[in-house]
């Protein structure tokens, strides 16, 4: 979920007035054709950048 969402938001970069370049991440959500109790109702990843400032990544899940 975040490899795709890090690629679209490649694809939208742009420079600001600042000219630092700015990422755009997609509004995602994951779905699921499977039924599992198991799944939770959002996906998430925590990331964890060189100065330990961390960032908590979620995704919703669609569940069919």
């Amino acid at each position: 979920m975040f490899e795709y969402g890090f690629r679209k938001g490649k694809e939208n970069a742009d420079y600001g007035a600042d000219n630092i370049k700015k990422l755009y991440f997609p509004k995602q959500k994951v779905i699921f054709f499977e039924e599992n109790k198991n799944i939770e109702d959002s996906l998430k990843l925590m990331i964890v950048f060189g100065d330990e400032k961390e960032f908590l990544y979620e995704v919703d899940v669609m569940k069919n």
